[in-house]
């Protein structure tokens, strides 16, 4: 099955979108995806890179490893909260390190940290994530 992708922004998207969906319909099912709200800003990435650093240099971390330490904890909730296959997948680490396994569960957080990307964000969930590393730095002393 082919994929297909339309930003539908105006009338013209939405009957470009809609010829498609009758097209395909004819031969075979069709799965139609919608995401709403927009991935976050350009501007919201700059300023989470930029406190990044500052949190790394202040915890003598690179960039990259608080931005590890603060997916981890801090986009990790966000996420379970809104997305149940996430949550699914986060339920079951707890329940392998309940069951005494604990190295075991430790990487998978490690790789569930990994593969969590600040890019699935919406507008309003990265503002929630970038308020949070705000009240997470000031807990800690930092100024961002």
């Amino acid at each position: 099955m082919k994929s297909e992708t339309f930003h539908i922004r105006d009338e013209q998207g939405l009957v470009a979108c809609v010829a498609a969906i009758r097209e395909r319909i004819q031969d075979e099912s069709v799965e139609v995806v919608i995401h709403s709200g927009h991935s976050r800003s350009v501007e919201q990435n700059r300023l989470l890179w930029l406190w990044n650093t500052e949190i790394g240099n202040h915890l003598g971390l690179l960039k990259d490893e608080a931005h590890e330490m603060l997916k981890r904890r801090l986009a990790v909730p966000i996420f379970m909260r809104d997305d149940p296959a996430y949550a699914e997948a986060i339920t079951a680490v707890k329940t392998i390190r309940k069951n005494g396994q604990d190295t075991m569960a430790e990487i998978l957080a490690i790789e569930i940290t990994r593969l969590t990307s600040t890019s699935d964000f919406t507008v309003g969930q990265m503002t929630e994530y970038l308020k949070d590393i705000e009240h997470y730095a000031a807990a800690e002393g930092i100024q961002l």
